[in-house]
């Protein structure tokens, strides 16, 4: 019975992500409805309806079932045209505002097989060059069902032509704590490193009182409610612009050489977006937001995926990793591994 129910809940999801399948079904239950209400009043009143009323119950009623039914139809004859399913862009939306818990990692590296052979899956030896300490990757459930080259678009990164990509799958696991690719995450991570004595910073991006007292002991925080906006919103001004000087101004500071780059694609939210604008070119408008309303106009039509920042960690120790090389990116999808909420490595 749980399973039957299971099922009904996602073909109700799956109607209402498919416009055909959602018009049809609003459509037939409008029918029904009419009937419905049209054989009550035909009932309550005093005579026999008249034969065009019982005529138009009928029509509204066989309509109705026949239109009900269409809709799921259309929905699952879509699904079995698309088998992997995709994640809206707004249910995608809705996890970063609160970083909801990811379970399963993506890394995609786009390579010229001639000229960096090094970056076959094959070759990989960990998931970044072997010169950062930390790097960005993405939600495998965000951006699974979609061609490769939307995938690492949606990502932030960038697809060229005779290009192959290298692709890494795993399982989040305890043994590599991930961080939300936000402005507070991307500081979290940039303190760890200007901290650690092996390191040997000398240009630091968090300097003392750069911050203030309170908004930096926040950073120490790294339990999963911390990271929803909510949560931080009252310091975003402070880790917004201290993340735009880093973007902005990367030969300054020593950190920049142990992360991935922060480039234009990516937004203090925790997102990377598909926009050509250069957020250096101006004032950094976005750190002056302090809703989410307006951090939503600013991204919404641009919004790709969430991103993490996870350490550069070897390949092999990876939970349940997947090694794929894509030869034809433009045409080839990100695969459906099974149920990766069973699957997950701990």
């Amino acid at each position: 019975m749980t399973e039957l129910f299971a099922e009904v809940r996602r073909t109700i999801e799956l109607v209402a992500e498919i416009q055909t399948a959602a018009t049809l079904s609003v459509v037939g239950l409008a029918l029904m409805a009419f009937a419905s209400a049209a054989l009550y009043w035909a009932i309550n009143r005093a005579g026999e309806a008249a034969t065009w009323l019982k005529l138009t119950m009928a029509a509204s009623l066989v309509s109705g079932v026949a239109f009900s039914i269409a809709g799921p139809a259309v929905a699952l004859l879509s699904r079995t045209d698309t088998p992997i399913r995709t994640l809206p862009k707004d249910q995608i939306f809705a996890k970063l505002r609160t970083n909801e818990r990811v379970t399963w990692l993506i890394r995609l590296i786009p390579y010229y097989p001639d000229k960096q052979p090094e970056l076959a899956v094959s070759q990989l030896r960990t998931l970044g060059p072997s010169s950062l300490k930390y790097v960005f990757v993405g939600s495998y459930e965000e951006v699974k069902g979609r061609t490769v080259e939307q995938a690492i678009a949606m990502v932030g990164g960038a697809y060229h032509r005779d290009q192959r990509v290298s692709a890494v799958i795993f399982a989040v696991s305890g043994r590599y704590p991930i961080f939300p690719g936000n402005a507070r995450g991307l500081l979290q991570v940039i303190k760890k490193i200007e901290t650690d004595p092996a390191s040997q910073v000398a240009n630091k991006l968090i300097k003392e009182d750069a911050l203030g007292k309170d908004a930096e002991e926040s950073l120490l925080n790294e339990e999963l409610s911390s990271w929803s906006f909510d949560f931080y919103k009252k310091y975003f001004w402070k880790f917004c612009s201290l993340t735009h000087k880093l973007r902005c101004g990367k030969a300054a500071f020593d950190v920049h050489q142990s992360i991935s780059s922060i480039n234009s694609d990516w937004h203090p939210a925790g997102a990377a977006t598909m926009r050509q604008s250069d957020p250096c070119a101006s004032a950094p408008r976005v750190c002056t937001f302090t809703t989410w309303d307006e951090i939503t106009n600013d991204i919404y039509p641009d919004f790709g995926a969430r991103v993490f920042l996870i350490e550069n960690k070897p390949i092999t120790d990876l939970s349940n990793r997947y090694l794929i090389d894509f030869e034809n990116p433009s045409m080839q999808l990100i695969p459906e591994i099974g149920n990766v909420a069973t699957a997950r490595g701990g």
